[in-house]
C-alpha cells in the first residue's frame, strides 16, 4: 500500500464506458477493498448502505488518494457507481464460495477468507440460503415469473404481459426452451439455467 504522507493525484473522466484518468486503475482497487472491508455485509442491497457507512469508505479512500468524494459530485458519482458495480460482484464471489462449500447447510460452516462469522451467518440465512436465492425451479419461465413478482403480488411494469407472452408461446410452438426465453424475454443469461448472470 501507498504511504499515507503521500496521496495519489487524480484527473477522473466519467465516460459511458466508466473511468478514466491517471491512476484508474490503482483507484479502483483502493474502492474495491472499501467495499471489502468498509461497507456492512449484512445488507441485502447495496441501495439498503446507510449514509454513514458510505463515509467511513470514503474517509478510507481518501486517506490514499487527493479527492473530496463528500463535496465533489462526479467524484462521487464515480465512486458510488463504481461501488455498486464491485459490490454486486463481490456477492457472487461471495455466493460462488457458499456453493462451491456445499451449499446449505455445509457452505455455512466455512466462512468466506476474510467475512467475520456473523456475517456470514447473516449473509447465509437472509440471502444464500432462501429459497428465491437458490432459483429451485429450473424453468426459466417460473424463474422469471420469481424475479418479477413482487410478495405483494403485483407485477412490475410489462412483466406480466411477457409472462403471458412466454406462456402462450411455449404451449403454441414446439421451440426448444432456449429460443422461447430468448425471444420473449430477452437473452439475459440469467433466466437461462447455466448461462451465469447478467
Amino acid at each position: 500500500m501507498r504511504s499515507l504522507a503521500t496521496k495519489y493525484q487524480l484527473s477522473l473522466m466519467l465516460h459511458q464506458e466508466g473511468l478514466r484518468g491517471k491512476y484508474n486503475d490503482e483507484f479502483i482497487g483502493y474502492i474495491g477493498i472499501a467495499v471489502r472491508t468498509r461497507l456492512p455485509h449484512q445488507v441485502r442491497y447495496f441501495k439498503n448502505i446507510k449514509a454513514k457507512d458510505f463515509h467511513e469508505a470514503y474517509a478510507f479512500i481518501q486517506n490514499y488518494f487527493a479527492v473530496d468524494i463528500l463535496h465533489d459530485n462526479l467524484c462521487q458519482e464515480v465512486v458510488l457507481r463504481t461501488m455498486s458495480d464491485i459490490f454486486r460482484a463481490y456477492r457472487g464471489e461471495l455466493s460462488a464460495w457458499f456453493k462451491q462449500q456445499g451449499g446449505d447447510p455445509k457452505g455455512r460452516l466455512t466462512p468466506f477468507p476474510d467475512v467475520d462469522e456473523s456475517d456470514w451467518k447473516w449473509l447465509c440465512d437472509n440471502i444464500f440460503a432462501t429459497k428465491r436465492f437458490q432459483g429451485t425451479d429450473s424453468n426459466p419461465i417460473n424463474q422469471f415469473k420469481q424475479i418479477h413478482f413482487s410478495r405483494k403480488g403485483a407485477w412490475g411494469a410489462r412483466a406480466e404481459e411477457k409472462y403471458a407472452k412466454e406462456q402462450a408461446t411455449q404451449q403454441e410452438t414446439p421451440l426448444n426452451e432456449k429460443k422461447i426465453v430468448e425471444d420473449v424475454l430477452g437473452s439475459r443469461s440469467g433466466y437461462i439455467k447455466g448461462q451465469g448472470q447478467a
